[in-house]
């Protein structure tokens, strides 16, 4: 069964302050720079932020359906487990 020291939901936890902490630093540093940029270049700095961002965010959902996954086991497990101490002896 999944608890807090899942490494799942610590990957999940390092997710979460990685874009918190970063992302609108990231963006606000983009905003600035973006006027000064010549539009060739200013494109190449879009390509490679939302590549970077949608990176983090398939990272995320990757995360997201491990843990998804890992919970069904546990619980299938377990349904398993009562089911056999449950049946009739024979």
């Amino acid at each position: 069964m999944a608890t807090a020291a899942d490494p799942l939901d610590l990957a999940l936890l390092e997710k979460a302050v990685l874009i918190r902490k970063h992302v609108p630093d990231l963006m606000q540093k983009a905003a600035m720079i973006w006027p000064d940029l010549e539009v060739r270049e200013r494109k190449q700095h879009e390509r490679d932020l939302i590549e970077a961002l949608e990176k983090l965010s398939a990272s995320g959902e990757q995360l997201q359906t491990e843990r998804r996954k890992s919970l069904i086991d546990d619980f299938k497990r377990l349904i398993a487990h009562v089911g056999d101490r449950t049946r009739p002896a024979d």
